[in-house]
């Protein structure tokens, strides 16, 4: 069959052809977006990863030197890189009860390091000779502040662990590598049972070229739990000490591992980079990212083909039926089921043609919005992104797509292999009507009257079509009741067990002093809404049962212990956390209290903020939230008592029973405290004058850091950073606010991911839907034109085609509403011993769902509404277009 017959037809139903196409498009480009956004944030991860912790797979020492460098040669390894040796200078000897020793890693690197991880250094030059050496800024902390050109002498060896009657040498002074080489198949040892000796030590004076950024170095060249690091200059290049490897792309690497296992003297796998790649080998409880998006990828790829079977194959259901006499005339003609199948083949694979690339476009454009969106909110920690297009997902992407329309196509294109052309071309098929399309249905009638009842005997008479399109409306009146419940609650969660936090920078200083004379420059800076300047401390304090709020005596309460965690007399009290604000004269003007401050000077006592709300787990596992007052009993003229730990000169805690006199209560927590959503803050105010005398109650306040806090309201904070820093260098000015700020672009971000995969599903399914429908009335026409001829008006048979859209959209939005009321009741179901949350119904999203259902029918109906009012009663008894 020639190909122009093909698209002849597809020419005489462009309409049809256009939405079969769109749809296809549309879902190849949900699945393109998705798969294009997951690979962007992989590389992006994978990138992040590999500055992070190093571009390797693992870092293992091998007890012998010759399987060292033959490793090295080893075809299946690639990126190499070593370290010639590996040893320890001690700055501080293991304790009592934590053995490991304070100490500095020392690393005389090989070749290629800079390849696995390079060191960024703040001042200085990497070591160019023997007896130079740069250290971490952590390392030099603990020489001292050491600072280039500095001579330093290091007494460097090596460890080795005693447990039991096992002494073992350890090349890594973690605690992990510790623990594994002394512990056996049959016991395993804790902290107070290791000891830990420096062996084989040899003193060596060292300069100092370089100090690393703060940042450095990366946990490649992490080998002590101290993190102080240094590099120096190889002295003995004949031996290597550590190798890092990564393994080919399609090498085994737990093989690779497994055969190098006897011979292992100390293995670290670098999970943070294995956990983004898809690597067999992973040591961690947690599921490697590549299988898991890769999962949640298909899952929802397939979603989405199912949505585009049901687009195909209503499109070509109606392509066959309309088409019919067509098919017979061809057949009579003497063309083979054959030649008509490879018609409608031709037909599909020209919607294909157009629909594939149409759609992977569309799908990259959708990926780099979502990338600028998110981009835009900069997130802390995360780079910026750039777009990664996976040829993997893309590939699954169109595989799905071509596999869902050979299903879709199926049924349609077997249909036809079973036409009779002598009852097509004769026109005397026998149309089977079920029984419950010629019986008459009351209510319909007693609401909508004759039209109405006609119009629900059409809609059974088209089982299929009607089955159709009402499961197409409920998935899509469903699936926006459950997107809508599930943020609904989430956003709930969010606002009620999350910290808000008011402050959005934090500014601290090397002293008081210097904090008091950047404050009126600081507070004379654009862009403030609100300044506070002061001292704040907190502490746990001990209380009594009976004195506590019945909601946090219950359970869920902190335990109030000694620095050496034990119980004070062996008797176990909650501890309320507690936070000490000495505040000045004008500071506490800003907060807007009635209190009258010489009042308060005068009385000694301090004002307290006694009430909470915080969120705990019930009895059923489901978020319970609590508010009241902390000590209900407490009244402004009575003493505040409570016990507080603190260290003593002869080196023990104690406790100490304290008892402040308080002067008022405070209605509202100061907006620049924090609280808590899952533990009660206690707050107290001290006014500056009394400061002295009251540290001598609580001596946490002589501690106490001064601060100012500002509230930007959270808008443009990285460029008012930028001007607070700019007043005084010295300053030390943080982003507080960063955490919430991205707590909240993250829920943002989840609520335009699910209404975007809920709207193209739902589009997508809308087109279906308006195909069909549209379709199923074209192919009526000469049914309404023999309804005019028996006196019908046009008005009545315009109704006719309403109400059967309208009856479309009721029975789906019944279905889709108890549909979606038991998915969400069955997710919340599983949900509630595993999060903090309880089903919450949007009734709004109920009414959404229903209008957008009835607008949907409407606009399906629309063009065969305005046919019907141009056509002639003969035109369309004779169904001519």
């Amino acid at each position: 069959m020639k190909p122009n017959i093909a698209f002849r037809y597809i020419k005489a139903s462009k309409n049809r052809t256009t939405l079969t196409i769109l749809g296809i498009a549309l879902a190849l480009a949900l699945m393109a977006c998705i798969g294009n956004f997951f690979s962007t944030l992989t590389h992006t991860m994978v990138q992040d990863a590999r500055q992070f912790s190093g571009d390797y797979h693992i870092r293992v020492a091998l007890k012998s030197p010759d399987a060292m460098r033959k490793l090295l040669t080893d075809e299946r390894v690639e990126n190499t890189a070593y370290l010639y040796d590996v040893s320890y200078a001690e700055i501080k000897p293991g304790g009592e009860n934590d053995p490991f020793p304070q100490a500095i890693a020392v690393l005389q690197c090989g070749p290629g390091m800079d390849n696995i991880s390079k060191i960024e250094l703040a001042q200085g030059r990497m070591p160019e000779k023997k007896g130079e050496i740069v250290l971490s800024s952590r390392a030099a902390e603990l020489m001292d502040s050491a600072k280039v050109g500095d001579k330093i002498t290091l007494k460097t060896g090596k460890y080795r662990a005693t447990a039991g009657n096992r002494t073992v040498p350890v090349p890594d002074l973690s605690y992990d590598s510790v623990h594994k080489a002394v512990s056996t198949e049959d016991k395993t040892y804790g902290n107070e049972d290791i000891t830990l000796e420096l062996t084989d030590a040899k003193t060596r004076e060292y300069t100092v070229v370089g100090i690393m950024e703060s940042s450095q170095p990366a946990q490649a060249y992490d080998f002590s739990n101290s993190s102080g690091t240094a590099i120096a200059y190889p002295e003995d290049t004949s031996k290597i000490a550590v190798v890092y490897l990564s393994a080919k792309t399609g090498v085994s690497l737990s093989g690779l591992a497994a055969e190098l296992a006897p011979d292992i003297a100390s293995l670290k796998v670098n999970n943070t980079l294995l956990f983004y790649l898809n690597t067999d080998f992973y040591q961690d409880d947690s599921v490697p990212f590549f299988p898991v998006i890769t999962a949640v990828f298909v899952f929802v790829s397939m979603i989405v083909g199912l949505a585009a079977v049901s687009i195909v194959r209503n499109t070509f259901s109606l392509t066959v039926t309309e088409r019919l006499t067509d098919f017979g005339l061809l057949r009579c003609a003497g063309a083979t089921p054959g030649q008509i199948l490879g018609m409608l083949t031709q037909e599909v694979g020209f919607m294909l043609v157009l629909a594939v690339p149409l759609g992977l476009l569309l799908g990259t454009a959708a990926s780099l919005g979502l990338i600028f969106i998110v981009n835009s909110m900069d997130f802390a920690g995360l780079p910026t992104i750039y777009l990664a297009v996976s040829p993997l997902y893309c590939a699954i992407s169109v595989a799905i797509g071509l596999a869902a329309t050979f299903i879709a196509v199926i049924n349609p294109f077997r249909a036809v292999t079973r036409i009779s052309p002598v009852e097509v071309t004769r026109g005397n098929r026998l149309v089977k009507l079920p029984r419950r399309a010629t019986r008459q249905n009351r209510l319909a009638r007693l609401v909508f009257g004759f039209s109405g009842d006609l119009s629900l005997r059409n809609m059974k008479r088209n089982g299929k079509r009607s089955r159709t399109v009402l499961v197409s409306m409920t998935i899509c009146v469903a699936l926006f009741l459950c997107a809508s419940g599930l943020l609904a609650v989430f956003s709930s969660d969010f606002e009620h067990s999350s910290s808000q936090n008011n402050v959005d920078i934090t500014v601290y200083a090397k002293d008081e002093a210097a904090l008091k004379t950047a404050f009126p420059k600081i507070a004379a800076l654009d862009g403030i809404k609100r300044i506070h300047i002061g001292k704040s401390a907190s502490f746990y304090a001990g209380v009594e049962f009976d004195a506590l709020n019945e909601a946090l005596s219950k359970g869920g309460y902190s335990i109030f212990t000694l620095p050496s965690g034990e119980c004070p007399d062996g008797k176990e009290l909650p501890a309320v956390e507690t936070a000490v604000e000495v505040i000045g004269r004008d500071a506490f003007a800003r907060l807007g209290t009635s209190v009258d401050y010489d009042a308060w000077v005068r009385s000694g006592g301090v004002l307290v903020y006694n009430h909470f709300q915080i969120s705990r787990y019930d009895s059923n596992n489901r978020i319970t939230m609590y508010n009241g007052r902390i000590f209900p009993g407490l009244k402004a003229g009575q003493d505040l008592s409570f016990k507080v730990a603190y260290e003593q000169s002869t080196a023990k805690a104690a406790v100490r029973q304290v008892a402040l006199p308080v002067y008022a209560e405070l209605d509202s927590m100061p907006w620049y405290q924090v609280p808590s959503g899952y533990d009660a803050l206690l707050v107290l105010l001290v006014p500056e004058e009394n400061a002295q005398a009251v540290a001598q109650k609580l001596p946490c306040i002589e501690k106490a850091v001064p601060a100012i806090y500002v509230d930007a309201g959270g808008e443009n904070v990285p460029e008012l950073t930028e001007r607070i820093q700019s007043v005084d260098a010295a300053l030390s000015v943080n982003d507080t606010g960063r955490n919430d700020r991205d707590t909240q672009n993250l829920y943002l971000l989840f609520v335009l991911c699910i209404y975007g995969f809920v709207g193209v599903i739902s589009l997508i399914s809308c087109l279906n839907i308006i195909n069909i429908i549209s379709t199923n009335l074209i192919l009526r026409r000469r049914e309404f034109g023999l309804l005019q001829a028996v006196g019908m008006s046009v008005r009545q048979v315009r109704r006719l085609v309403f109400y059967e859209s309208f009856l479309y959209s009721l029975k789906s939005v019944v279905y889709g509403v108890l549909i979606g009321v038991l998915l969400l009741w069955a997710f919340f179901t599983w949900l509630s011993n595993r999060y903090i949350t309880e089903i919450e119904l949007n009734y709004f999203a109920i009414l959404y769902a229903a209008l957008g259902a009835f607008l949907v029918s409407f606009i399906a109906a629309l063009p065969t509404l305005k046919r019907l009012r141009r056509m002639s009663i003969v035109e369309t008894i004779r169904a001519i277009d």
